[in-house]
């Protein structure tokens, strides 16, 4: 009975591999549209026109700081990412940066 294989090890690494495909891709799409629209923002006029401290508040008001991290090394690092954003809420976060990039000209 050892020596049988784990009936349960090749659905899990499956879906384990779908799960990490996925964040990653997730990950990508974020941090390619948040850098697009930072450098956006950064090129307007108006933008420059501000000081750090200004620029910060804006920054952390609609919460574009900074990209958020994601560690798909192995299951444990990858459900601790999972904990932070899932993989629905990356969706709703990709179209929150859009939005949120362009709330503060909007609010003048």
């Amino acid at each position: 009975m050892l020596n049988e294989p784990d009936p349960v090890a090749d659905p899990l690494n499956k879906i384990t591999d779908f799960i990490r495909k996925e964040l990653k891709a997730n990950h990508s799409n974020y941090s390619a549209s948040y850098k697009e629209h930072l450098k956006n923002l950064i090129s307007n006029p108006y933008w420059s026109k501000l000081n750090d401290l200004q620029q910060a508040t804006i920054l952390s008001k609609y919460d574009l700081n900074e990209i958020p991290k994601v560690d798909v090394t192995d299951q444990k690092k990858m459900l601790s990412s999972l904990e932070q954003i899932s993989l629905s809420a990356w969706t709703d976060k990709l179209v929150a940066c859009r939005v949120n990039f362009k709330l503060p000209w909007m609010m003048r």
